[in-house]
């Protein structure tokens, strides 16, 4: 167990290294009581071993959720990035110190924001769309068709980058989740992968 209290902390992703993990948390403090007002969240990071936790980011405000981290591969340079969604005010990046904080993808449709294996760009909900972005905000392009009535969304890259699987809701309210469904990375025709 690497924490003990009482809030909710969910979202739990990997450094490249496994050394560490960054999460998620309502709560600023790995034991003990929770000062911080609800409801928020915050991201967090702490050591594979439960060790060295460190506050990732600091809102003075409550209703401001942090979640939905994702840590990036190990870039050319030696460095990485985390990307996560900022509730309601978009897509973020961040480094692991803390530093950099950017909002690359202002407003509040952005979901679920997963790295590509090369760490050069991520794919993510928006508008209900799949889509894939730079991490400099740029160079966004829709995977799946535009207000088709149905919510694209949780993709995951397949592992050499060309392939993202997503679920497909075909009830607007998200009660079902209907279908898995393959697209490649650069658009084009997707196909249904079950038929539940």
């Amino acid at each position: 167990r690497l924490t003990f209290h009482t809030r909710q902390d969910t979202d739990p992703s990997w450094s490249p290294d496994g050394d560490r993990l960054v999460f998620s948390s309502r709560c600023v403090s790995a034991s003990g009581p929770c000062y911080h007002g609800e409801p928020y969240a915050e991201l967090t990071v702490i050591d594979a071993d439960g060790s060295g936790l460190v506050r990732l980011t600091n809102h003075p405000t409550i209703d401001i959720f942090d979640t939905q981290p994702a840590w990036s591969p190990e870039l050319a340079d030696g460095s990485s990035r985390i990307v996560f969604r900022r509730q309601p005010f978009g897509i973020f990046l961040i480094a692991p110190d803390g530093s950099g904080e950017a909002n690359i993808a202002p407003g509040s449709t952005g979901w679920a924001p997963t790295w590509s294996p090369d760490g050069l760009s991520f794919a993510f909900e928006k508008n209900q769309d799949l889509a894939v972005m730079n991490p400099d905000g740029t160079g966004v392009h829709l995977l799946t068709p535009p207000g088709d009535g149905v919510i694209d969304t949780v993709p995951s890259w397949s592992p050499d980058g060309l392939w993202v699987v997503f679920l497909r809701y075909n009830d607007p309210n998200q009660i079902v989740v209907n279908d898995l469904y393959v697209v490649r990375a650069t658009r084009g025709p997707f196909a249904r992968l079950n038929t539940a």
